[in-house]
């Protein structure tokens, strides 16, 4: 088993709690949080594996990641 580094550690943990807010908030009110001012600076960082993971059925429980 290959070790990930701390940050990809860090990166995927971000990834799966935008899922779990996805999961929880519903379509429409994850929109407006990814649109805020603040967060829309940051998304396109997290866009794609947000949008893989997602389609491939992760919903962000804890330590799951696909692929």
């Amino acid at each position: 088993m290959v070790k990930k580094s701390i940050e990809r550690q860090k990166y995927e943990c971000a990834v799966r709690q935008l899922l779990q807010y996805r999961k929880n908030w519903g379509l429409r009110k994850f929109r407006e949080y990814c649109h805020t001012y603040t967060f829309s600076k940051i998304w396109w960082f997290y866009q794609d594996d947000f949008v893989i993971q997602w389609r491939l059925g992760n919903r962000g429980n804890k330590g799951y990641w696909i692929g």
